[in-house]
């Protein structure tokens, strides 16, 4: 039993006792409903304390949600039904919080009729992130006790809450000092409680009712234009209004109803598949090597990259020496650090001693001999090849043996800036692939070198954690994985303009599709230039490959529409923010179609969406093949994290096999490589090609588990080796 039964005094002490986290699993579920029953049959016992040992609980064992030995109209109602029994009790329960409360945690204690919880302790309903909403009473019992807004907010948001404010809000009732006796203290507390400390939550009013459902139904309008696609949030203000409008059993009923419709979503199924393939991606695979202790990095590069770097580390807590030439490009970084912090502080982001803090940490200096004293440095400077490996090498007669020497570059290849350093050194060389800006945008593209070693890679995903990143290793190859497998979806993007569409026809694709920005908008962001660059780079690293491509973006960049940076770039920015399409771009594009002989047609929105997702999907199941990631999954982490991919589709790959199915992307695909047979990167893929055409081997393709030894693996690798493009 999950759940220990005891005793103290003429208290009944429920401990739940499922580690690590208390997921509520149907032990748990059993032994709260049989203990409450215990209880209340004891005539030794007059009052209930429901607690957790760690803590109180996560919420729900969400492997359960798809599991086929517990259905799902179960799974839902059964814990709805032991809640019931608790806040039915004719004897006073109280729940005793310590750590969380989440999910289905803080529902049982919402069901209990008094909450007692420690400072430290944090409480929320983040079901939401995996697509359903609290389905065991808590878009029910919520608003009773914090009012409408406050349920939306929370229960919308999915957002944890600390003690404090779950106290003004009315969540828990009493707020006390942690401790290995707090439960000594509940029980003490406890003890003296009667029948009139029995309060079934679902007996409460609703607060300000008279006007909850005028609220509710601005707020539903509100949601639906923020959640860009994802019906979760728009299905827990449903639950919220049931709260409202029906009685309390109805409304249950409701929530249940909407949770079931919910949970069989293909978002929900898509949130739950990427929950637990995040979890997975910063593990390395094969490897049990420890990472490097990790005091203080060092960050060669003052500016907007190098700048947010530091910003991380110093709010992970490292210690930060930032390096530049001169001492006006490092006070130029420094300041412009200084004002980021500031901006967060107004946001409420970040608390005026958090910044102090941080700011603490972060020394700015011009010698490199001051790189001596880091543990790791990362460069951040310009994707230049010459340049890069001149740096490697000063740092490579700088620095100890033991420093881990990092290299942000997004594309240039790892193993030729190694090869800089003498090669003792080369397997303390590996690439920490930002993203822009990098104090906000959550991954971490760590990039595997040749001679990288195993603790060297250990210490990269380690320096992930500790930035609050979600770090991913890949293999080295131009562009690494993120950017290589969008790369062409902006040179398609590109052809796309080319033969009948404008910039804002693909960007309303994206967004429409749940993409945070559209293509262009990010081009526009970032700045033009900085892709021109880039891609030039590229071409002059790798001589022997042919890259195809709209030469749009550069006539741009020779027009002086740089983005937003100029106010003018794919759009105009009259504000400088708000893309504004533009007859001058328009008349740039329908110039170049003239120039090359194309007829302009109007393409429809299917067809965007096919040549803009369908590019990624394909080059990353090429990326999978090659070995690039360890799993599938790896790159559905990447893109969501590296490229706003929206989450609810589960990223590409999932999105691919999942959501529209293998054969119908191989068959898309295979139409535009006969349609566009110089454009090399719609020649479809080895591996989707493989699954496309054998359902046995599509049914063992498992995107959770490292492919390379997998029987797809194995049986691919047989008919073929795989070769690598870019």
């Amino acid at each position: 039993m999950s759940v220990d039964y005891k005793v103290h005094g003429t208290v009944a002490v429920l401990t739940l006792n499922n580690p690590p986290v208390n997921a509520i699993s149907r032990g748990v579920r059993d032994g709260l409903a049989e203990g409450i029953k215990r209880a209340v049959a004891s005539s030794e016992v007059n009052s209930v304390v429901v607690f957790g040992k760690p803590t109180f609980s996560a919420g729900a064992d969400i492997t359960e949600f798809s599991s086929k030995s517990s259905p799902n109209k179960s799974l839902a109602s059964s814990l709805s039904d032991v809640i019931s029994l608790l806040e039915l009790s004719p004897k006073p329960v109280l729940a005793a919080i310590n750590g969380y409360a989440f999910g289905g945690g803080l529902e049982i204690a919402l069901g209990c009729h008094y909450r007692f919880a420690t400072k430290t302790s944090k409480v929320g309903l983040p079901e939401v992130s995996l697509g359903i909403l609290p389905g065991a009473g808590g878009t029910q019992r919520l608003p009773r006790l914090v009012g409408v807004q406050h349920a939306a907010q929370i229960i919308v948001s999915g957002k944890p809450i600390p003690a404090d404010k779950a106290k003004k809000f009315g969540i828990v009732d009493e707020v006390v000092d942690g401790g290995s006796d707090f439960l000594d203290r509940a029980v003490s507390f406890w003890s003296s409680a009667d029948s009139s400390r029995v309060r079934p939550t679902r007996n409460l009013p609703i607060p300000e009712a008279a006007t909850a459902s005028a609220f509710l139904d601005g707020h539903l309008a509100l949601v639906k234009k923020q959640s860009r696609g994802l019906i979760a949030p728009v299905k827990c203000i449903e639950a919220i209004a049931a709260a409202v409008n029906l009685p309390f059993e109805e409304g249950l009923k409701k929530e249940r109803d909407l949770f079931l419709e919910l949970n069989e979503s293909s978002q929900s199924k898509a949130l739950q598949y990427f929950f637990f393939a995040e979890k997975e991606a910063s593990k390395l695979t094969g490897s049990t090597a420890k990472p490097a202790p990790l005091k203080t990095i060092g960050i060669l590069g003052a500016g907007t990259m190098g700048g947010g770097i530091a910003m991380a580390a110093a709010n992970g807590g490292l210690n930060v020496l930032l390096l530049d030439n001169t001492q006006e490009l490092l006070e130029r970084g420094l300041q412009s650090i200084k004002h980021n912090y500031e901006v967060s502080v107004k946001r409420g982001s970040l608390t005026p001693q958090a910044v102090a803090q941080a700011i603490g940490r972060i020394q700015g200096t011009i010698r490199f001999e001051d790189f001596a004293k880091a543990d790791l440095i990362i460069e951040a400077v310009f994707e230049n090849m010459d340049l890069k490996k001149q740096i490697f090498a000063r740092l490579d007669k700088t620095c100890p043996p033991k420093t881990i020497l990092c290299s942000n570059t997004s594309s240039l290849d790892i193993d030729e800036i190694a090869s800089a350093t003498s090669p003792s050194r080369r397997e303390k060389v590996m690439g920490t692939h930002f993203f822009s800006p990098a104090n906000v945008m959550r991954l971490l593209e760590n990039v595997r070198g040749k001679d990288s070693s195993a603790e060297t890679l250990a210490t990269g995903q380690e320096l992930g954690k500790i930035l609050r990143k979600v770090p991913v290793l890949v293999g080295n190859c131009p562009s690494f994985a993120a950017n290589r497998i969008f790369k062409d979806r902006s040179t398609e993007g590109g052809f796309l303009l080319e033969e009948g569409a404008f910039p804002q026809d693909v960007d309303k694709i994206h967004l429409k599709f749940g993409f945070p920005m559209g293509l262009f908008q990010v081009s526009d962001l970032s700045g033009i230039d900085i892709g021109v660059k880039i891609m030039n780079e590229l071409k002059k690293s790798n001589p022997g490959v042919k890259f195809v491509g709209s030469p749009l973006s550069s006539r741009l960049v020779d027009a002086g529409r740089l983005g937003q940076k100029t106010k003018a770039g794919w759009y105009q920015y009259d504000d400088g923010r708000t893309p504004k399409p533009d007859p001058v771009v328009e008349k740039i594009i329908v110039e170049r179609s003239k120039e090359i002989g194309i007829e302009r047609r109007k393409i429809s929105d299917d067809e965007i969406l096919e040549r803009v997702v369908y590019t990624v999907i394909n080059e990353g199941f090429r990326v999978i093949e090659e070995g690039i990631v360890s799993r599938p999954s790896d790159l559905d982490v990447i893109s969501v994290y590296g490229y706003g991919w929206p989450k609810f589709t589960g990223g590409p790959i999932f999105y691919g096999v999942n959501v529209v199915g293998i054969k119908k992307v191989y068959n898309a695909i295979e139409k535009y490589a006969k349609r566009y047979p110089d454009r090399v990167y719609w020649q479809p893929s080895k591996l989707l090609k493989a699954l496309a055409e054998d359902d046995a081997l599509a049914r063992k393709f498992n995107l959770r588990v490292p492919y390379v030894g997998t029987e797809v693996h194995r049986v691919l690798s047989a008919q073929q080796s795989p070769t690598s493009r870019l």
